[in-house]
Formats: structure tokens, sequence, C-alpha cells
């Protein structure tokens, strides 16, 4: 009888065990899912396809132009040097372009967004905004400059959003298949996961219409399907467990 008794109790317990792990291993599946999606999508949101910002499309990567801090023009110098304040969001920015504000001439006819190529961000140096009465400047950017008339339009208060060149796919790192990103031409990393496979994370593009396509420039929504793994086996007899989660993003026009 005690025999019998502990021997069900034992088996009860396993049970309990094996649907306490499953639990967990599945919590980290769906961290992984919500992060990977949340952030993925956040980028997506951001970007334009008809301004260029998609650099490159694939069934299982991406790479983009992501958008990563902002400011304010205070101050101009000479050789494509202005000086920014205000500035939010990262500014450790290793920016492959800014977006600036170009007012044009007089009205509002040709004011414009301009795509301007960063070749450097400095601190302050002891420089300080245009205007009196203002703290000291946040940052001075070196913009790419071919001739005077590419930044002819720019001027003091005109506002400025940083980006930079990035590329997410699943990545291979101790063994396994991770939600990863690579940032300019920097070496990967590992943002999240495991996933479920090399091809673990997929995506489709889709024009205007609707349709399937395979051109940068006419996506207007991107599906994104993300199967995830947990890390560990829920116990010796069963193998990982697996999910996955399917959401649609569409980009800014």
């Amino acid at each position: 009888m005690t025999g019998l008794i502990a021997g069900t109790v034992l088996t009860v317990m396993a049970a309990q065990n094996r649907g306490y792990s499953q639990v967990r291993e599945l919590g980290d599946i769906h961290g992984t899912l919500r992060s990977s999606t949340s952030l993925l999508g956040w980028e997506l949101r951001y970007a334009s396809a008809s301004e260029g910002d998609l650099y490159a499309i694939g069934p299982n990567s991406i790479a983009l132009r992501a958008f990563r801090g902002s400011g304010i023009i205070c101050r101009k110098d000479p050789g494509g040097w202005y000086g920014l304040t205000r500035m939010e969001g990262d500014r450790a920015f290793s920016a492959d372009s800014v977006l600036v504000f170009s007012a044009g001439t007089v009205g509002t006819f040709d004011d414009s967004w301009e795509t301007v190529g960063v070749s450097g961000l400095t601190g302050a140096g002891g420089f300080s905004c245009a205007w009196p009465g203002t703290p000291g400047i946040d940052a001075r950017l070196h913009v790419t400059v071919a001739s005077a008339a590419d930044t002819a339009g720019i001027r003091l208060g005109a506002a400025v959003h940083s980006f930079e060149a990035v590329t997410y796919a699943p990545y291979q790192w101790n063994g396994r298949w991770w939600f990863g990103r690579r940032v300019g031409t920097n070496a990967w990393e590992p943002l999240a996961g495991p996933l479920a496979s090399s091809t673990g994370l997929q995506l489709t593009y889709y024009d205007g219409s609707g349709a399937v396509t395979t051109v940068p420039s006419q996506v207007a929504s991107v599906v994104i399907v993300l199967r995830a793994a947990s890390t560990s086996r829920v116990d010796a007899a069963h193998g990982v467990e697996q999910d996955s989660v399917r959401v649609k993003v569409h980009l800014r026009s």
C-alpha cells in the first residue's frame, strides 16, 4: 500500500513538474515573439519605401534605414558643419544619413525634407547656438556636401532626423538560430530567441494593391512570421517547445 501511494505521488509530482517546465518555456517563447515583432514592426512603421528607406528585402532578412534620433539646427559653420540642440533619442548614433527640413525660398511651395549624407558627429567642443540666451549645443554634425546648393535651403531652426543602416535576419550563435541585428557594417548581435530554425523569420512584401512584390520601392506592407523555440527541453522525454506569430505592418507612406 505504501509503495502504491508513493508511486502515485511521484507520478503526480512528475506531471506537475513537466507542466511547470512547459509553462516556463512557453513564457520564454512568447517573450521572444513579442519583443522581436515589436522591434521590427517599429522600424518598419517609420520606414517609407518610396523614399528609399528599404535598402534590400529578402524572404528571411531586411535591410533598412532606421530612425534613431532628432534635433534642431541652431548653428551653421563653413564646410558642412551644423550645431544641434534639443537632441532626442540616440545621441551616439552612427548615422549613415540625416533628414533635414529645407525651407527653400519664400513660401511653402518648395519646402521639403532633404536626405543628406553624414560624415561625422562630434561633441559640442565649446560651441554655442547662434542666437543669444540659449544653452550650448549638444553636438556638431558634419554632412557630406557636393555643392552649396545641397544645403542652401537649410536654415537655423530646421529640424533634423537621424538614421542608420540596420539589417535584421536569423543569426546563428552558440549552435542555435536567433533574431539578429547588424548596424551598418558592425558585427552581428543576437537580440532575442532562439528561433525554431534558420528560417524562423519569414517576410512577405506587398505593394499598395495587395500583390506580392520583390521591389523595395513598391513595398506598402510587410507580413512578419516568426517561429521561436524554447531555450531548454521540457524534460528528457520531450523536445523543445515551439510557437509562432504572424503580424502585418504597414509602412509610412
